[in-house]
C-alpha cells in the first residue's frame, strides 16, 4: 500500500499558483479574462493547478507593456502578471525560455528578442520571467525596474526607437 502511495504522488505533477493581473497605468488593478484573479503575491491554495507536464517548473512572469500617445508624446505602462506552470508561460514570441536552463533563476527578456507588439502604439518594454522547482514556489512576482513614464521629448517615432534599443 505504501508503494502504491508512492508511485501515485509522483505521477502527480507540481502544484504551482495559476492566476494573474493587470495593472492599468493610473494603479488601478484588475482580473485577466479566463485566469483566476490574484495580484503581486498569490497565497490562496484554491487558485493552484496541478502541472500537466511532469517535467515542469512553478514560474512567474511580468510584463511592461508602454503605450505612447502620439499627441501628447507621454507614455503610459499597463503590467501583466502571471503566475502558472512552465509549460503556460514560457513562450514569449518565437522565443522558448526553459525551466532546465534557468532552474530557480530569473531570465530578463532582452529589448531586441522582445516580439513585435508596434500594434495601436503599443510596445512591450520589458520582460521578466522567474521559474522555481519546487511546489506552489511561485507566489511571488517578478520585479523588473519600472520603465519611465515621464513625457518624452521629440516625435513618437523617436520615442518608439528609443524604448526599441533600450
Amino acid at each position: 500500500l505504501a508503494l502504491v502511495a508512492a508511485i501515485s504522488s509522483l505521477a502527480t505533477g507540481k502544484q504551482c499558483y495559476n492566476c494573474g493581473y493587470r495593472q492599468l497605468p493610473s494603479g488601478e488593478v484588475e482580473n485577466l479574462p479566463d485566469i483566476a484573479f490574484c495580484n503581486d503575491f498569490a497565497t490562496p491554495e484554491d487558485i493552484t493547478t496541478t502541472c500537466s507536464n511532469d517535467g515542469d517548473c512553478c514560474a512567474r512572469l511580468k510584463e511592461y507593456f508602454t503605450t505612447i500617445d502620439e499627441t501628447t508624446g507621454e507614455n503610459s505602462t499597463v503590467i501583466i502578471g502571471r503566475h502558472g506552470c512552465e509549460t503556460d508561460l514560457s513562450h514569449i514570441g518565437e522565443q522558448t525560455v526553459l525551466c532546465s536552463e534557468h532552474t530557480d533563476q530569473c531570465v530578463n527578456i532582452e529589448h531586441a528578442s522582445l516580439p513585435n507588439h508596434q500594434d495601436n502604439n503599443v510596445t512591450v518594454s520589458d520582460i521578466e520571467i522567474c521559474f522555481c522547482s519546487g511546489d506552489r514556489c511561485n507566489a511571488d512576482d517578478p520585479l523588473p525596474p519600472q520603465p519611465t513614464t515621464t513625457p518624452a521629448t521629440g516625435t513618437a517615432g523617436s520615442v518608439v526607437s528609443s524604448i526599441a534599443m533600450l
